[in-house]
C-alpha cells in the first residue's frame, strides 16, 4: 500500500467490490478472549479472533497460527465458488485492483 493517505480509499473500494462491511468490537467479542488458548499475546489478532467467533464468521488469514485457537478458517489460497464461478480468495481481496 504504501501511503496512509491510501487506506480510506482502499477500505472504501473493499466495501464496494467484496461486501465488506467494518464490524465494531462489541462486548460479547470480548467476553470470549480469556478463555482462549495462551498461543499468541497478539490483542489485534485475538480481537478478529473473539469477532469471528462473536459473529459466526470465518477469519481469512495466512498465519498458521490461528490454527491453534477454536475459530473457523479460510486460508488466503483456498478457493471457493462464487456464481458458479471457482475463484482464489486472494483474488477476491485484490478484486479492486485486478478489475474481476
Amino acid at each position: 500500500m504504501g501511503n496512509a493517505d491510501q487506506v480510506p480509499e482502499l477500505i472504501r473500494e473493499q466495501q464496494v467490490c467484496n461486501d465488506l462491511r467494518i464490524l465494531r468490537i462489541e462486548p460479547r467479542h470480548i467476553y470470549g478472549l480469556q478463555t482462549l488458548p495462551d498461543v499468541h499475546r497478539d490483542p489485534i489478532d485475538r480481537i478478529m479472533i473473539g469477532q469471528a467467533i462473536g459473529e459466526d464468521l470465518f477469519l481469512v488469514s495466512v498465519d498458521s497460527m490461528f490454527d491453534r485457537y477454536p475459530v473457523r478458517l479460510l486460508w488466503s489460497f483456498d478457493t471457493i465458488a462464487i456464481g458458479g464461478h471457482v475463484v482464489n480468495l486472494f483474488q477476491i481481496w485484490n478484486c479492486s485492483r485486478s478489475h474481476l
